[in-house]
C-alpha cells in the first residue's frame, strides 16, 4: 500500500532511490554514458517544487516513489521510480496502477518523465493517449484521458507541466520538423518566452524581435552586454525590407547568392524595430538561415526572430541542444532539438552600411567567397588582430567582450607546425611540473600523437579546415568536462574557414598568442 511520505523525513530515502533507479534505466536502455545526472536533486529544489510524494515500503525500506502534483484539473508527475531490484518484481506495475487509481478524477495526465522499458503500452491500454514522448531523460511523455485531440492545445499543457520541470526538450526532424512541435515553439516566441533552435552555424536563442520586453528578456537571461546586438533571423527574403530603411543593390546581389545561408548583413535599420533589438544602433544584423527547422519556427512565429546563440554570455556557442541545456535548463522555456549543428561557427557578418563594405565578423561564409561577389569587401581590423581591437560600437556579435571562452586559460600558440609542437610540449611540462596545473591540448589529427602526456582533443585534420570549424566549440566544451586548468592550442591557416577558427581562437584565449 503506497503510503504519504513526509519530505522533511524521507528525503534522504527518496533521493537514493531517485538515483538508483534512474542510473538503473538508463543502464538499461542505453541512454546515457553518464547516468542521469538531472535526478540529483536537493532538498530546497524538491520542496521548492511543492510536489506530495507517495511511496511504498518493504521491511521498512522505500523501494517505489511517486511525486504528484495538481493543477487546475491536471495531474502533472514529476517524479516516478522504483528500485531497480524490485522492478524486477513487478513493483512498477503496482506503481502505474496506483497511479491510475489516484488520479480517476483528473481529465489530463502530464508524465514529466521518460518511459522507461516498463512503462511501455501499459498507459494506452489504462484509457490514455500519448501525445508526445520522446527518448532523453530531460524530454517530457504526455498523456491525456477522456477528452479528444482538438480539446487541449500542447501549449498550454506544457505551460502546466513547466511548474515542476525546467526547460523542456522537444526533438525535431531537421528535413521534416514536426508540424505541432513547431507550433508550439511558435507561440511562446509570439508570447514573449524564449526558445532555442538549430541553426546550421550554432543553436540560436530566439524572442520576437518586435518586443522589447522579449529582448530585453533575452539579455538578461543570456547575461549579455545591452551594447552586443543580437542578429535578426527572417524566413523569407521580402521581409529586409521591412526591417531595414534602405536596401541596397550590393545587399540584393548578395542575398541572391548567399541566402538562405550563414551570412548576416548590417543595414540602416527601419523604425519599425525597437531600439533594445538594436543595441540602441541605427543599423540592424540581419540574415536568413539555411536551416528546415529554424526556417519553419520564424514562418510559423509570424515575426522576425532576434537570435544571438543559445548559451551564457561569454562561453563557447552551442553546437547541439545538450550544450544549450547546460548552460541554459530552467531559464527558457523551450530547446528544439536538430542534432547537432552542421557548420559550428557563427555567421559572416558584413557591413553594408559603410562603403566599401566591411566585413566585421569572419564565420560560415568564408571571404574568398564573399570576394568573388564584391571583390572590394575589406577587412575590420577586428577580424585578423591579433591584440584587442578598441570598438566603441559594436555593429556585430562577437566584436566587444570576451566570447567563446572555456572555464580553462587558454594559450593560443602560433608557428610552424614544427615549432608549435615544441613550445607546447614546453609549456605543458612547465604548467605541469612547476605549477601543478592539468594541462589540455588542443590539436589537429596531424599533431595529437605528438603530446601523449597529456589530455589531448583534436579539432580535425589540417586538410579540412570546414571539420575544424564544426569541431571547434564542440571540443572546448569537452575540456570544461576533463577540468583542466590550462589549454594550449594549435594555430591553423588563415584561409577558408580557417580565419573563423583563429578569430575565436583569439578571441577565446583574451589575446594570450604565443608566437614561435
Amino acid at each position: 500500500m503506497f503510503t504519504k511520505l513526509l519530505l522533511d523525513s524521507d528525503f534522504d530515502a527518496i533521493l537514493n532511490l531517485i538515483n538508483d533507479a534512474a542510473a538503473a534505466v538508463a543502464c538499461e536502455n542505453k541512454l546515457f554514458s553518464n547516468g542521469w545526472k538531472e535526478t540529483c536533486l536537493t532538498f530546497a529544489e524538491l520542496k521548492e517544487d511543492d510536489v506530495q510524494f507517495y511511496g511504498l515500503k518493504e521491511d521498512g525500506f522505500l523501494v517505489a516513489v511517486i511525486g504528484i502534483k495538481t493543477v487546475n484539473e491536471v495531474t502533472l508527475i514529476r517524479h516516478m521510480y522504483v528500485s531497480a531490484n524490485y522492478q524486477r518484481k513487478g513493483y512498477g506495475e503496482q506503481l502505474l496502477k496506483y497511479l491510475i487509481a489516484s488520479i480517476e478524477s483528473s481529465t489530463v495526465l502530464v508524465c514529466v518523465w521518460t518511459a522507461a522499458f516498463w512503462t511501455v503500452n501499459f498507459y494506452t491500454k489504462h484509457g490514455f493517449k500519448e501525445v508526445l514522448s520522446d527518448e532523453k531523460n530531460w524530454l517530457i511523455c504526455i498523456y491525456w484521458k477522456n477528452m479528444s485531440i482538438p480539446q487541449i492545445e500542447l501549449s498550454t499543457v506544457l505551460k502546466l507541466q513547466k511548474q515542476v520541470l525546467k526547460t523542456v526538450v522537444l526533438k525535431v526532424d531537421t528535413t521534416n520538423p514536426d508540424a505541432e512541435k513547431i507550433q508550439v515553439a511558435a507561440k511562446i516566441i509570439q508570447s514573449g518566452g524564449l526558445v532555442a533552435f538549430p541553426t546550421e552555424t550554432v543553436y540560436g536563442l530566439g524572442v520576437d524581435a518586435l518586443n522589447n520586453n522579449a529582448v530585453l528578456a533575452l539579455f538578461k537571461t543570456k547575461n549579455r552586454p545591452l551594447d552586443n546586438p543580437p542578429i535578426l533571423h527572417i524566413s523569407d527574403v521580402s521581409q529586409v525590407y521591412k526591417l531595414a530603411k534602405e536596401v541596397p543593390k550590393t545587399a540584393e546581389v548578395l542575398m541572391k547568392h548567399f541566402w538562405p545561408g550563414p551570412l548576416t548583413l548590417i543595414l540602416k535599420r527601419s523604425e519599425a524595430i525597437p531600439k533594445e533589438t538594436t543595441a540602441g544602433l541605427s543599423t540592424v544584423a540581419v540574415r536568413m538561415p539555411n536551416n528546415t527547422v529554424a526556417l519553419s519556427l520564424i514562418k510559423q512565429s509570424n515575426t522576425p526572430i532576434a537570435a544571438p546563440s543559445a548559451n551564457l554570455s561569454g562561453k563557447p556557442s552551442p553546437t547541439t541542444a545538450q550544450h544549450v541545456y547546460d548552460d541554459l535548463n530552467g531559464k527558457i522555456d523551450v530547446i528544439l532539438d536538430g542534432g547537432q549543428t552542421s557548420i559550428g561557427v557563427e555567421s559572416t557578418v558584413l557591413d553594408l552600411s559603410v562603403n566599401p563594405p566591411v566585413l566585421l565578423r569572419p564565420g560560415g561564409t568564408p571571404l574568398e567567397a564573399i570576394q568573388t561577389v564584391l571583390p572590394d569587401v575589406v577587412l575590420h581590423p577586428f577580424v585578423s588582430s591579433e591584440h584587442e581591437v578598441t570598438v566603441k560600437y559594436a555593429r556585430s556579435p562577437g566584436m566587444m567582450h570576451k566570447h567563446y571562452a572555456p572555464n580553462a586559460e587558454v594559450f593560443l600558440v602560433d608557428g610552424s607546425i614544427p615549432s608549435m609542437i615544441a613550445k607546447i610540449n614546453f609549456l605543458s611540462e612547465q604548467y605541469h611540473r612547476c605549477e601543478g596545473k592539468k594541462v589540455g591540448i588542443l590539436a589537429t589529427d596531424e599533431t595529437k600523437k605528438e603530446y601523449p602526456a597529456y589530455i589531448v582533443k583534436s579539432m580535425g585534420s589540417r586538410s579540412n579546415l570546414d571539420i575544424i570549424a564544426s569541431n571547434l566549440f564542440k571540443v572546448l566544451r569537452e575540456f570544461d568536462n576533463t577540468s583542466v586548468d590550462v589549454i594550449l592550442a594549435e594555430s591553423v591557416p588563415l584561409y577558408g574557414m580557417g580565419l573563423a577558427v583563429m578569430n575565436r581562437l583569439r578571441k577565446a584565449s583574451g589575446y594570450h598568442i604565443i608566437k614561435t
